[in-house]
């Protein structure tokens, strides 16, 4: 009776293990499918518009650029777009546009996409590091820095964050982000190609998690099977030794 019992026991093992092996793979396939980790992209586009030149100073008797009452001699206006082009949501990002060399900022405009949407930008002084607010003329500054909130990608209804700052230099500035999970490229290097690559890379996903799904679900019904087919043995052979 004992030796019964524990074959009927060891019966069961093989399908439980079996079964319990291939669900929790396919599961963990799908489960890391689903949620695997994918970077937001952020694209960046900067335009310079040349408002005052040194040339034109120089050239012209008695031209004078006066900003509260001080002469300069270059001013420019640097137009900066940020659009969010994939990816899942972003609750806050810092945004650093950094120049090689001190610049000045006279003037600071900022547009969100929406009124759920903020923008914040202040300056970092060159000299002793301190968060300075702008526009101040007076104080050379090393970066501009813009805490941007909320990023989300949705399809054809994305808008930009635009900043435009008037300053001394036509420098084109250096872009750095510091985010979890979120990637910043220049809008002229996200083409559709690699939008299409994503894509791609997406449906071969999907196919080997449908795939290992499928095989699992196969090796379920295939050891069911064998275990169907070994108890119809026993039993025969158990009838057998009886009669």
């Amino acid at each position: 009776m004992s030796g019964e019992t524990e074959n009927r026991t060891y019966r069961w093992v093989l399908p439980l293990v079996a079964g319990i092996f291939c669900g929790g793979l396919g599961g963990s396939v799908f489960t890391w499918y689903m949620n695997r980790p994918r970077p937001t992209v952020l694209t960046y586009r900067i335009s310079t518009t040349t408002l005052s030149a040194p040339e034109a100073v120089g050239l012209i008797p008695d031209l004078k650029v006066l900003i509260g009452g001080v002469p300069i001699q270059a001013l420019y206006a640097q137009n900066m777009e940020l659009l969010p082009r994939q990816g899942p949501f972003v609750e806050q990002a810092d945004i650093a546009f950094s120049f090689s060399s001190p610049v000045r900022i006279y003037g600071l405009h900022q547009e969100s996409p929406s009124d759920l949407h903020h923008v914040k930008c202040v300056g970092l002084a060159s000299t002793s590091k301190a968060v300075v607010q702008l526009p101040d003329p007076a104080t050379e500054i090393s970066s501009l820095t813009c805490t941007i909130q909320p990023i989300l990608f949705q399809e054809g209804n994305t808008h930009p964050f635009r900043i435009t700052i008037a300053t001394d230099r036509s420098e084109v500035p250096r872009v750095l982000v510091a985010a979890k999970n979120l990637e910043v490229v220049a809008a002229d290097q996200f083409s559709a190609k690699d939008q299409a690559k994503l894509k791609l890379a997406d449906v071969v996903l999907g196919t080997l998690s449908t795939t290992a799904l499928t095989v699992a679900a196969a090796a379920i019904l295939i050891v069911f099977k064998i275990f169907i087919d070994w108890r119809k043995l026993e039993e025969e052979r158990r009838l057998a030794q009886d009669r």
